[in-house]
């Protein structure tokens, strides 16, 4: 016997009548604040290794609104990837990097695609950084260079330098994530 299925569904026009949008499905996380993190979380069950009756463990498979305060020119751990002994995980993270001064502002958008696998507790892990096209910026002046990189077999960090005099809460970075995996996401 199958797990029951669960339907969300937004209000319906009414009357039926032509060319009408239907309600909108928002789902809001907790309030914040100031520099506090909130964000949305779509869950999904992760797959097994055999065949089994134990359920499976929820994982996150989309993380919308995740948010970090950076330091300058510092690599900062962002997230951290669960690659079990015999097992592999993918996935993509869209982020936009922030660098504000007291008069100037700059902007970098991206994508990054990851992978990583476990073969008897060895790490063989790569990512592509906007595959496919180039990272977009947006700058009223100087330079903002973020660098990536994979550490500690799995922790996704990155090293945003700006040329600017930031103030505080900034360089900043607002991302989601895509879990292709069955393995867990940890934000850092």
């Amino acid at each position: 016997m199958a797990g029951r299925e669960l339907d969300i569904q937004a209000g319906i026009t009414y009357p039926l009548t032509v060319d009408v949008e239907g309600g909108a499905l928002n789902l809001f996380p907790g309030y914040s604040t100031g520099l506090g993190r909130s964000f949305v979380s779509i869950k999904k069950a992760g797959v097994g290794l055999t065949s089994s009756s134990t359920l499976n463990t929820h994982v996150d498979g989309l993380i919308v609104g995740g948010f970090k305060t950076l330091v300058d020119n510092t690599v900062v751990s962002l997230i951290h990837l669960t690659v079990a002994v015999g097992t592999a995980t993918s996935g993509f993270l869209h982020y936009s990097v922030e660098a504000y001064s007291t008069t100037d502002y700059q902007v970098e958008v991206g994508m990054i695609m990851f992978m990583a696998a476990n073969k008897a507790g060895v790490y063989t892990t790569d990512f592509q950084r906007n595959f496919g096209g180039a990272v977009q910026h947006v700058q009223t002046s100087g330079t903002l260079t973020c660098t990536w990189t994979l550490s500690d077999g799995v922790d996704i960090n990155v090293n945003a330098n700006t040329s600017l005099t930031p103030i505080t809460g900034f360089p900043r970075i607002s991302y989601s994530i895509l879990n292709l995996g069955n393995q867990a996401i940890t934000l850092l």
